[in-house]
Order: structure tokens, then sequence, then C-alpha cells
């Protein structure tokens, strides 16, 4: 029988606070989503499971997204778990550069909702 696949990932860019807020929901989402148990002690948090590499990957999309928006709402953590399920590729970069477009005015519009 094979070693299960282990990610460990650092938070060094992103507050553990601020991706953990409130009851751990973000945790259950993800290990309700794909096969795999997540563990965030201090600033690392350790992914363990056949599906850690995209787990992995959600994570990192997610940090891209705090990044940029400071915040990861229900909805961005569904479509960001869908899009890497089927692309394999998280959301965060492509909303942001495909999404602007030019009005009349020449005015950036952006969406107010993902989806």
């Amino acid at each position: 029988m094979s070693d299960p696949i282990e990610k460990k990932i650092e938070l060094k860019s992103v507050d553990p606070r601020t991706l953990f807020t409130g009851n751990n929901n973000l945790l259950r989402t993800v290990e309700a989503s794909f096969d795999v148990q997540v563990v965030a002690r201090g600033d690392a948090i350790t992914i363990t499971g056949p599906e850690a590499a995209q787990a992995e990957t959600l994570f990192f999309d997610l940090f891209e997204r705090l990044q940029r928006k400071g915040e990861i709402s229900d909805q961005y953590l569904n479509y960001a778990i869908s899009q890497i399920k089927e692309s394999g590729q998280g959301p965060a970069t492509e909303l942001d550069i495909s999404s602007a477009l030019s009005s009349i005015v020449k005015a950036d519009i952006r969406p107010k909702t993902i989806g």
C-alpha cells in the first residue's frame, strides 16, 4: 500500500486569523469537498489524503484572493472548489483579469458577484 500524500503549506503571506475566521467553516468545507484531512497549527497547514494536491491548489488560490480582496466569501469558496475540480486551477487571478470590461466611457466595470 502506498503512503498517503501529504502537503505542508507555510502561511508566510497570510494572517491565519484572516483565513480561519469563525468556527473553522473553511476547513470543514475543504475536507467535505476533497478526500483530505486538513490540520492548521500556528502558521502552517498540513493536508493529507489522495486529493491533497487539489486542496493545496485551493489554499494557494484562497491566499491570492485574500491578498487581492481581503476576504473569502462562502460563494467564492464554493466557486473556487468547483473550478479546481473542473480545470485544476483556481479563479483568483482569472476573475480580476478577465472580468474587467470597458464601457462606452472607457471606465472599468467589474462584477459584484462571482459566477
